[in-house]
């Protein structure tokens, strides 16, 4: 059957694949590892998994090193060694394929990132035919096949024992024949080259390198047990020499000479690096000590501290997999380890060779110091990003507040929704051919749902744009309730709305180049690409507005403490996220009072009025009141219509106006940031509802109040109380859980 392109593909990042970027279906995994090698600057790391949960810890395991840069593993190799091991047996091909396949299919199935797999021999080209065919439906990216033939022996050997290679005509028709049985352009066919194994010289394996690239092989595993890299850093120079533009990727495998770094294999241009065995290697002694332990004190007690808890391995493997997938991305900061002044003398002997570019982990580290707003700002600027939208975050404050700098000089809307930061985006990329920057908390994406995956996605309209996304709730940060929930699924909604993920590192120059490469495959895919910005990635204050004494307008809380005075035994309240919900509360233990009467809306902000509209119609003999902010109110404006329209008698919608978005920092609003801010109270009168209000002083707000619940109202109330800026700086949180307040609230509406 002729090759068959898939359609609808799509650049795929780094990040991409630590952050369970794939679905786990074959169709998706499978064109993975083809994506990753004409996208990533660097060797993709790939590791050896022998089973379900060896292929979750390649998948999750993560560390931040030095320079800020979270890393891990992009893919999976399914060794024949090690299937082979796993089973008592030795490896010469005596585990068939189907029982390979198996360990394959358990693998697969509680992952998402790609799979590398060991063919060993290939076999005859009929039989190889088949093992592509059965590879490719189950998502498989890559096999690799090696020029050997009659028994085989472990490449470990080397020339102690007899490696016979198969004469290069036969060794082409076989890579050909995998080729043709192929039914997707993306499944790579990899030629393994044995020559130095056996014995036969940089001459032989060079020419075996050049017929098998000829014959149409994906790329060229280059094999050595050399402890010195050199053998295989000459060969990669020679190879690339003689072929030029024509060498294929180059795979190559350093369990034997492992002092070499990653970064050294980079720069001699190989494009991936299998750790080969090293999960069945670890797994042994870890097991035998285990064993002995108990064997010699007759009881367990003691390996206790060399396990895993069993509850977090039963928690562990009883989640989701695809769940598990997209939010294993905690960031394990790797303790620096110090190397000795003569440890790269000691690594390859007494006359080691110069390293052909200075390993990752020699570098001079970067300071672990904060991304500097004002100058990430001017850096994004230089790329050409220029058109800012965005719904302002305390993760992101000090970023949001140099955006909002008058001396800025750039676009930037603050908008009323994080959806409609991405209607803009969009609006101005068309408008400008330009890549714009949205801007919102992760709870933000639940408004950013539909224009992301109806409008922006790339198989729609292809919108390039740069989501920076505040990362409340991020792994290991403690938070709120609401905010542990939204950051657990960050990674899961972005992973189910296909938008390319990465995490911004907390310095500089590391956040740069985080940024430039999510630049980058917003640009060639024409797509969203997320950075997320976890708590304290910034440097600077969120800005809190003082109290200024003497305003005539109330601050907030006093015009809330004018609220209560007003509120009746048998009312109750519905305040909105942020400062108003703290303040309610704060004021309710200041006067003694309970907190059954007030639903605290944590979370879900621009729908405390919903929520208020939902109590004040089920219950219409009581009054409901609803403290509303302008900055939640702009959000989901349009909910106002619903109060007149059914006609809600008892519902008192007070909102509280200080034109600016002041638990996040301070910035304006969408309706403030003009010349002439929005008249609040012409909205809501023309939507119907039946007493309007606007007041600027306290005792204008309760002569409102006592009119707003004078007998004989026909329908929803609406009172603007405009107001000083101004929070105290002890304010607290509430100290009640999200559950005990629901259950009180229900108690005192007696709802069964």
């Amino acid at each position: 059957m002729a090759n068959i392109e898939e359609a609808g593909s799509t650049a795929t990042s780094e990040s991409e694949i630590f952050n369970g970027r794939s679905t786990g279906l074959p169709s998706d995994r499978l064109p993975l590892v083809k994506k990753l090698l004409s996208t990533l600057k660097r060797p993709l790391r790939i590791l050896e998994t022998h089973s379900g949960l060896t292929g979750m810890i390649a998948e999750n395991a993560r560390v931040q090193r030095e320079d800020g840069e979270v890393v891990g593993f992009d893919g999976m190799w399914s060794s024949s060694l090690t299937a082979s091991c796993l089973k008592g047996k030795p490896d010469i091909e005596l585990v068939d394929t189907t029982a390979r396949c198996q360990i394959v299919a358990d693998t697969l199935a509680v992952t998402s990132i790609p799979m590398i797999y060991d063919a060993d021999t290939g076999c005859q080209p009929e039989i190889f035919k088949f093992t592509v065919r059965t590879l490719e439906e189950m998502g498989v990216s890559a096999c690799i096949i090696e020029d050997k033939t009659g028994l085989k022996q472990n490449s470990l050997f080397g020339t102690e024992r007899a490696q016979v290679l198969e004469d290069i005509p036969s060794f082409c028709e076989k890579i050909k024949a995998g080729r043709e049985a192929r039914r997707s352009a993306h499944f790579m066919v990899i030629a393994r080259i044995e020559a130095l194994i056996a014995g036969m010289g940089m001459e032989e394996a060079l020419k075996r390198a050049a017929a098998y690239s000829e014959a149409g092989a994906d790329a060229i595993m280059i094999h050595s047990r050399e402890k010195s890299p050199d053998e295989i850093l000459k060969f990669c120079q020679l190879y690339r020499d003689a072929l030029g533009a024509s060498a294929k990727p180059i795979v190559v495998v350093p369990s034997s000479y492992n002092v070499i770094y990653e970064s050294e294999l980079a720069a001699a241009g190989v494009s991936i690096i299998i750790y080969a065995n090293h999960m069945l290697r670890a797994s042994y002694p870890a097991m035998l000590s285990v064993a002995e332990a108990i064997l010699k004190n007759a009881r367990s007690k003691e390996v206790d501290s060399a396990m895993m808890p069993i509850k977090n391995v039963i928690t562990m493997i009883d989640e989701d997999p695809a769940r598990r997938a997209m939010l294993s991305v905690k960031r394990g900061k790797e303790e620096k380890k110090e190397e000795k002044p003569d440890a790269k003398k000691a690594r390859t002997g007494d006359a080691p060779a110069e390293p052909k570019a200075a390993p990752k982990a020699a570098a001079t580290p970067l300071a672990k110091t904060k991304v500097e707003p004002k100058a990430f700002l001017a850096y994004m600027r230089s790329l050409g990003v220029n058109f800012f939208a965005g719904v302002p975050d305390s993760c992101i404050a000090t970023f949001c507040a140099e955006l909002d700098s008058p001396s800025a000089g750039m676009r930037h809307v603050i908008t009323a929704n994080e959806g409609a930061s991405v209607g803009m985006a969009l609006g101005h990329h068309m408008a400008t051919g330009e890549v714009p920057l949205v801007y919102m908390q992760n709870s933000g994406l639940g408004n950013a749902v539909n224009p992301l995956l109806s409008a922006a996605h790339p198989e729609v309209y292809a919108c390039p744009m740069v989501l920076l996304v505040g990362w409340r709730g991020a792994p290991d940060v403690s938070d709120e309730p609401q905010h542990q929930v939204q950051g657990r699924q960050t990674m899961a909604m972005l992973a189910s709305m296909e938008v390319p993920t990465y995490t911004l590192p907390p310095n500089d120059e590391a956040a740069r180049k985080v940024f430039e490469e999510a630049l980058m495959v917003a640009k060639s895919g024409s797509r969203p690409v997320c950075v997320l910005a976890p708590p304290k990635t910034f440097s600077g204050a969120k800005a809190v507005a003082p109290i200024v004494s003497g305003a005539s307008k109330p601050t907030r809380e006093a015009a809330i403490e004018v609220v209560l005075s007003q509120v009746c035994p048998g009312d109750a309240i519905v305040s909105t996220t942020g400062y108003t919900s703290r303040e309610l509360y704060e004021i309710r233990e200041k006067l003694g009072h309970g907190h059954e009467k007030d639903f605290l809306t944590v979370g879900s902000m621009g729908h405390a009025l919903a929520i208020a509209q939902g109590v004040a119609a089920a219950q219409p003999q009581r009054t409901v009141w609803c403290l509303d902010g302008d900055g939640a109110a702009l959000m989901h404006l349009g909910t106002q219509t619903v109060s007149a329209s059914l006609g809600l008698a008892n519902l008192k919608h007070v909102l509280l106006n200080n034109a600016v978005h002041d638990s996040v920092g301070g910035q304006r609003t969408s309706a403030s940031q003009g010349k002439q801010p929005h008249d609040f109270s012409a909205i809501a009168k023309a939507v119907g509802y039946a007493t309007v209000t606007s007041t600027k002083t306290a005792e204008e707000l309760k002569a409102a109040l006592i009119a707003a619940t004078a007998a004989g109202a026909t329908g929803p109330a609406f009172i603007e109380a405009t107001l000083s800026l101004g929070t105290r700086d002890d304010l607290g949180r509430p100290k009640t859980s999200t559950a005990d307040a629901k259950t009180a609230f229900m108690a005192h509406l007696k709802a069964k």
